[in-house]
C-alpha cells in the first residue's frame, strides 16, 4: 500500500472519528446510558450564560487571615528575644491595615538591642519609641501575603467544587479581597455554599473531660491549657447538650492529610470517613495513639468536634476513620473538605444570583441560528464562485464543523457565548485557505498547466501564505488565553481549535477529494 493511500485512510479515519465523537451531543440522557463509557462522557458542556446556574461573590476576611499569620510572626519575635536574653513584656498584635507586633522592654538600651537583633527577620521592619518596640511587615511582604491568601483561597475553592463534579466552575479574583464563583448548571447551591464557606481547619486534640451544658456557664473555668469545644450537630436548635474539654495544643493537624474518602463500616452498619496521613503525619499519629491508649482524642473541624473516639491500640500506619451520624452525602462532603485543605481566611457571601435556564435557551437558539446562517451563506458563495471545487470546499466546511465539535467534546470543554462567537468566526475563516488554493489553481490552469499538475502546484504554492496567516491568528488567540480569564479563554480555545481543524479540512481533506475528482475526470478540462 502506497503512502498516498495511507494518507487517504488516515483522513477518512479522522473524519469518521469526528462523527462518532460529535454524536453524543445530540443524544438524550437515556440514549447516552446505552453508549460506551468513553462516548458517554464526550459532550460539550454549557457555561453559566447558556445553561444557568449560580453566581457567588465572596468577601475574604483579610484582617482575620493576616492576624493568624501574625501569630506566627509574634512567635518568631518571642523566640528570638528569649534566645538573645532580652527581657520584654506586653507583647501584642495590633490589627488593621498595617498590622504589627508591639512589645515593651525595660530600658532604651534594650530597645536598641532588640531592634538590632530583630533586623535579622528579613520580612520585618523594626522601629523603637523609647521602651516600646514595633515590628511591622514590609509593604512588599504585606502585598505578597494578601495575594497569597487570595490565590490559596481560589485554589482550595476550586478543589472543593471540582470534587463535587460541578461542570467547569469559574473561580476568579475580583479586586484585592473578593472572589467570584460561577457554577454552571448547579442544582444544589446551598450544599456548595456550605462547602465553600467552611474554613475546614482540622486539628486533633486530646480530650480531658466531657462537661454538661448546664455546667458550662460563663462562670465555668476550664483547666489551664484546655478549652471547651461543642460537638458537631448535637442538641436542638444549635444548642449543644455537652462540651468536650480538650487540650489547647493540637497534637496533629489536617496539613498532614494526603487522602480522605467516604466509605462504609459493614461491621457496625454505618457510613464513615476514612483518612490517611503522609509519612511525618503517620509518625505523629503513631506516637499519639501509642502514648494515649484508653484515652479519647477529638477531631476538631472549624471549632467543632466531629468525632471523639477512644484509642484502643497504637495505629502505626497513619490510617484512621471518623464515625458519627453521617449520611452518605454528609460523609462525602466532609471527605471533600479534608482532601481540599483548609481555607486561609473565612469567607462571607456578599452577592448571590441564580441565573435561570431561559436565558440559556434564548442564547443557544440565537447562537444556533447565527451558526447555521453563516454556514449556509459561506456554502452558497463557494458554490457560486468555484463550481465543483466550491462544493468540495463545502464538504470540507461541513466536516470542519463536525471535527470542531468533536474536539470540544473530547476536551469536555465548556461552551459560552464568547465560545459560540469563536466557532462562528472559525467557520467564516474555514474557507480562507480554500479560496487561496483555488485562486492559485485557477492561475495555473490559465497558464496552460494540466489539471493534475495545476492542482498540485496550487496546493504547494499556496501553503506558505496559508501557514503564515494562520500562525498570526494563533499567536493572537494564545495571548488571549494567556492573559484572559473565563469566557475570554473559552473564545481563545475555540479559535485555536477551529484554526487547527480548518487547516486539516482545507488542505488534507479537500486535496484528497480534489485528486479523486480530477482523476475521475481523466484530464478533461475543469472549470474553477
Amino acid at each position: 500500500m502506497s503512502i498516498r493511500q495511507w494518507k487517504g485512510y488516515i483522513v477518512y479515519g479522522i473524519c469518521l472519528l469526528g462523527i462518532v465523537f460529535m454524536l453524543p451531543n445530540f443524544l438524550s440522557e437515556e440514549q447516552l446510558e446505552d453508549m460506551p463509557g468513553f462516548l458517554r462522557n464526550s459532550q460539550v458542556r454549557l457555561g453559566l450564560d447558556l445553561q444557568g446556574g449560580s453566581y457567588l461573590q465572596l468577601q475574604v476576611d483579610m484582617s482575620g487571615a493576616i492576624q493568624d499569620r501574625f501569630n506566627g510572626y509574634a512567635d518568631e519575635v518571642r523566640i528570638l528575644l528569649r534566645q538573645k536574653k532580652i527581657s520584654f513584656s506586653n507583647l501584642n498584635i495590633i490589627s488593621g491595615d498595617n498590622p504589627a507586633v508591639v512589645f515593651d522592654v525595660l530600658t532604651e538600651d534594650d530597645a536598641n538591642k532588640a531592634e538590632k537583633e530583630l533586623t535579622s527577620l528579613q520580612n520585618m521592619l523594626i522601629s523603637t519609641n523609647g521602651q516600646k518596640v514595633t515590628a511591622h511587615l514590609r509593604p512588599s511582604e504585606l502585598l505578597t501575603l494578601r495575594q497569597s491568601i487570595i490565590n490559596q483561597s481560589i485554589s482550595i475553592i476550586n478543589r472543593r467544587v471540582d470534587q463535587l463534579g460541578t461542570t467547569e466552575p469559574e473561580v476568579n479574583a475580583q479586586g484585592t479581597d473578593r472572589i467570584i464563583v460561577q457554577l454552571p448548571g448547579l442544582k444544589d447551591p446551598e450544599r456548595v455554599k456550605g462547602l465553600i464557606n467552611k474554613t475546614a481547619k482540622l486539628t486533633f486534640h486530646m480530650v480531658e473531660a466531657i462537661v454538661p451544658a448546664s455546667e458550662a456557664t460563663n462562670l465555668y473555668r476550664p483547666l489551664p491549657g484546655t478549652k471547651l469545644i461543642p460537638p458537631e450537630g448535637d442538641g436542638l436548635e444549635g444548642a449543644p447538650s455537652f462540651y468536650y474539654m480538650v487540650r489547647q495544643d493540637a497534637r496533629l493537624t489536617g496539613d498532614n492529610l494526603i487522602d480522605a474518602q467516604q466509605s462504609y463500616d459493614a461491621q457496625h452498619n454505618r457510613v464513615i470517613v476514612s483518612f490517611k496521613f503522609d509519612a511525618p503525619g503517620a509518625r505523629k499519629f503513631a506516637d499519639l495513639t501509642r502514648e494515649n491508649v484508653g484515652k479519647a482524642f477529638a477531631m476538631v473541624l472549624d471549632n467543632k468536634v466531629i468525632s471523639a473516639p477512644v484509642i484502643n491500640e497504637e495505629i502505626p500506619h497513619g490510617s484512621g476513620q471518623i464515625s458519627g451520624n453521617f449520611t452518605i452525602q454528609s460523609a462525602n462532603d466532609l471527605a471533600v473538605l479534608m482532601r481540599a485543605g483548609a481555607l486561609p481566611a473565612s469567607l462571607s457571601i456578599m452577592e448571590e444570583k441564580t441565573i435561570g435556564p431561559s436565558l440559556g435557551s434564548d442564547s443557544i437558539a440565537a447562537g444556533q441560528f447565527a451558526t447555521l446562517l453563516s454556514i449556509a451563506a459561506v456554502m452558497i458563495a463557494m458554490a457560486v464562485l468555484y463550481g465543483a471545487f466550491g462544493m468540495i470546499a463545502n464538504i470540507a466546511l461541513a466536516f470542519n464543523t463536525v471535527l470542531l465539535f468533536a474536539g470540544l467534546s473530547l476536551m469536555e470543554a465548556t461552551l459560552t457565548l464568547p465560545g459560540i462567537a469563536g466557532i462562528a468566526l472559525t467557520i467564516g475563516m474555514a474557507v480562507d485557505a480554500n479560496v487561496l488554493i483555488f485562486e492559485r489553481i485557477r492561475e495555473e490552469l490559465k497558464a496552460g498547466k494540466k489539471p493534475q499538475l495545476a492542482l498540485a502546484l496550487g496546493y504547494d504554492r499556496a501553503m506558505a501564505t496559508i501557514v503564515d496567516s494562520n500562525i498570526t491568528t494563533v499567536i493572537g488567540a494564545l495571548l488571549l488565553f494567556w492573559f484572559g480569564t473565563g469566557p475570554i479563554r473559552g473564545f481563545a480555545i475555540t479559535l485555536c481549535l477551529g484554526i487547527g481543524v480548518s487547516m486539516f479540512t482545507a488542505i488534507m481533506l479537500t486535496r484528497l477529494i480534489s485528486d479523486k475528482w480530477v482523476a475521475f475526470r481523466k484530464d478533461k478540462p475543469i472549470l474553477i
